[in-house]
């Protein structure tokens, strides 16, 4: 609902009133929960106190500065590492922009064990109380680390650096190069940001994205209530050719607009999730029979979904953003045993058993191949075993042998 609120602002403001007015809106809103923090900050001192009198139990202390809001409308890398980074014995600390009433006034919530969320409000605390953190930054989070006493510093390079909306290329890149020389590890999240990485740190590793597996290739949950539109969807009777993730300007609606014209009738292309810009909309290609948008879904809802899909897709255009990603649902949609069909993305081109694509036409055709690979049994069993092999559990492993190596070392 936010994000479709914020697109219908954006249309009817130029962007630079969109901009002013978001940002004195947000500028109020800090002021006044900084105001109630600040109001309790004795209370909270004592509740980190409790927490951090424990700390003996842990592998270490790892904050998350903020960055992507613990309830954002799609759960990705940040959450799901500290998810996994606490489940290995860490202390974690994760800043979040969520400002429930009941989470406002606790501080600090334990949201699974020893991963406990809290806000930017409150950082200064951490950063006072907290000696020789383990700081895992993003381009966006800038300086910093300045605030915090000794910190070990992981800088993971996300995406090509024009996708991150709020700071301008220089000062995005600015920061990219101090992180480079500064951080104790570099690290990307595909092949081709390391590549990059790698000329300036040749230190610098791999650790791709991952895979809640046991949710994604369990038994879907059935009380999950789907969407109307999605049932209406399922009625027709005809395959599901699906996508969930952002709605956005690196998906190839040329490419979507074909597809969905040479299945009509016989196939239909669903799309779950937020619409992230006005893209989706500019395209047109809600407005074709067979192509159906059902608005995102709460994460632990998504294998409900998947489950229904005949054939999975990543059908993003081919740029020098989309070969750097590392798709958070490729892997989701190998633990389902949904056959899948991509574009030819160079970090897709790694996997075995996918269905890669080189043209529109050719989309098609492994389109219709992969509709005959549903419920092939070997097929399902060698794509959910690279899946299985890609938990967030292991990537989290992978980078604590890291820390782990060059935090004890120094």
């Amino acid at each position: 609902m936010f994000t479709f609120a914020k697109n219908a602002v954006k249309k009817i403001l130029p962007n630079k009133s969109y901009e002013l007015l978001r940002s004195k809106l947000l500028e109020i809103h800090d002021r006044y929960l900084g105001w109630k923090f600040h109001r309790r900050q004795e209370e909270f001192r004592v509740k980190l106190q409790n927490i951090l009198s424990k700390k003996e139990k842990y592998k270490g202390i790892i904050v998350f500065p903020f960055s992507i809001g613990w309830d954002a409308e799609l759960f990705q890398r940040p959450q799901q590492m500290a998810l996994a980074l606490a489940k290995n014995g860490y202390l974690v600390f994760y800043y979040s922009n969520t400002y429930k009433q009941k989470e406002i006034d606790e501080g600090f919530i334990e949201v699974s064990p020893n991963l406990f969320l809290t806000y930017k409000f409150l950082e200064y605390l951490v950063c006072e109380m907290v000696s020789d953190p383990i700081l895992i930054i993003y381009t966006y989070h800038g300086n910093t680390m300045d605030h915090y006493k000794d910190p070990f510093i992981v800088y993971e390079m996300l995406d090509e650096l024009d996708v991150f909306e709020g700071h301008t290329i220089e000062k995005l890149t600015q920061y990219h190069n101090a992180l480079v020389q500064e951080a104790d590890i570099v690290l990307g999240i595909s092949s081709q940001l390391v590549d990059k990485l790698r000329k300036t740190r040749p230190d610098a590793i791999l650790v791709t994205n991952g895979v809640e597996y046991d949710l994604f290739a369990g038994t879907p949950d059935h009380s999950v209530v789907l969407y109307p539109e999605f049932l209406k969807v399922l009625e027709r009777g005809n395959p599901i050719i699906g996508y969930y993730g952002a709605l956005a300007r690196w998906l190839d609606y040329d490419l979507i607009r074909y597809a969905a014209e040479q299945l009509d009738g016989r196939a239909e292309l669903v799309f779950i999730g937020p619409r992230y810009d006005l893209a989706f909309d500019e395209s047109g290609v809600e407005n074709i029979d067979n192509i159906h948008v059902i608005p995102a879904v709460d994460y632990p809802e998504l294998p409900a979904y998947l489950d229904k899909f005949t054939v999975a897709t990543i059908p993003f255009q081919l740029s020098e953003l989309t070969h750097s990603v590392s798709p958070l649902k490729l892997f989701e949609y190998m633990a389902g045993g949904k056959p899948i069909v991509t574009t030819a993305l160079q970090e897709c081109l790694k996997y075995e058993g996918l269905l890669i694509a080189y043209s529109n036409q050719e989309f098609v055709e492994k389109v219709k191949e992969a509709i005959n690979l549903s419920g092939n049994e070997d097929y399902i069993s060698k794509i959910r075993k690279i899946g299985y092999e890609n938990s967030w559990d292991s990537k989290a492993k992978e980078l604590i042998e890291e820390i782990e190596k060059r935090y004890n070392s120094q």
